[in-house]
């Protein structure tokens, strides 16, 4: 069930995203490769939201929480990064987007510090 409604979110995400870029890049042709380029790079970061949040639900520890962390962090981050791209160009976004990436490098370094170990109490 999990694994079926986090399809349904990535896809989502993924549709909502190319309509927001689809007006910038698909008026001319020179930016083609660039749009399946991004296009490719949304779906492997959303894939690898959904494979943390997999990993958090069955080890169930602090290790696959901060990595879980990190990847939320890269998404927003990327997220962030289009609307300042595409949208508007506020400094205030593109603050945010790098607020976050930074917050994400620092969760994946904190992550890579701990032991991968299930948590007690819990039975497989």
């Amino acid at each position: 069930m999990h694994i079926a409604v986090l399809s349904a979110l990535n896809i989502y995400i993924i549709y909502v995203l190319q309509i927001i870029i689809n007006p910038y890049i698909v008026d001319s042709e020179e930016y083609v490769p660039e749009y399946f380029v991004e296009l490719i790079y949304n779906i492997v970061m959303l894939l690898v939201l959904s494979l943390s949040l997999i990993n958090y639900f069955y080890m169930d520890n602090k290790k696959a929480l901060l990595l879980f962390i990190a990847s939320l962090c890269i998404v927003f981050s990327e997220v962030f990064n289009i609307a300042y791209l595409y949208v508007t160009e506020t400094n205030m976004l593109n603050s945010i987007s790098s607020a976050l990436a930074i917050l994400a490098f620092f969760f994946y370094y904190q992550q890579s510090g701990l032991e991968n170990e299930r948590a007690k109490g819990l039975v497989i």
